[in-house]
């Protein structure tokens, strides 16, 4: 069988994604190492070491010459007592004294214990009865508040009623 005419070249496909970076390669060598720097400026003076111990003691010197007497000491302290001797014979007995003064009074005493309150008496009888025409009394002692008293308002005409409830601030009336 024969070969047919070889046919038109196709048209160029798209340029695939860029694959995936690869490994880092090795490190190359060191460098050659540079000339040195200038000398640096000379450090401040270090602090004063601490002193050195003392030397051994030298050797003791020739005794010098007998010294000239001293003055005399001060006097020594007296001796002990000597025993007490034996109690005489006891004397007559002597004539009476004179009585001496009164003596001044002494303070006043604590105040005692308050004694137990007495039973409350009875009541007195009721007195005549005032003038009518005579001054009004003194107001009396206003008493405590009573039970705080509160309403709900159902919102209807004001005729409506009111009911006990919780109380419901609803603001200024105008």
């Amino acid at each position: 069988m024969l070969a047919g005419p070889q046919g038109i070249q196709g048209i160029q496909g798209i340029q695939g994604i860029q694959g995936l970076q690869g490994p880092t390669g090795l490190q190359g060598p060191t460098g050659l190492q540079g000339p040195a720097g200038p000398q640096g400026p000379a450090g401040p003076q270090g602090i004063q070491g601490t002193t050195g111990f003392q030397g051994a003691q030298g050797p003791q010197g020739i005794q010098g010459p007998t010294g000239s007497q001293g003055v005399q000491g001060p006097q020594g302290n007296p001796g002990i007592q000597g025993p007490q001797g034996i109690q005489g014979v006891t004397g007559p007995l002597g004539p009476t004294g004179f009585t001496g003064r009164t003596g001044s009074t002494g303070p006043t005493g604590f105040t005692g214990i308050t004694g137990p309150t007495g039973h409350t008496g009875t009541t007195g009888y009721t007195g005549p009865r005032g003038d009518p025409g005579g001054p009004t009394g003194p107001t009396g002692v206003t008493g405590p508040a009573g039970p705080l008293q509160t309403f709900i308002f159902d919102g209807g005409a004001p005729t409506t009623t009111y009911t006990n409830g919780p109380a419901f601030d609803c603001g200024e009336v105008v």
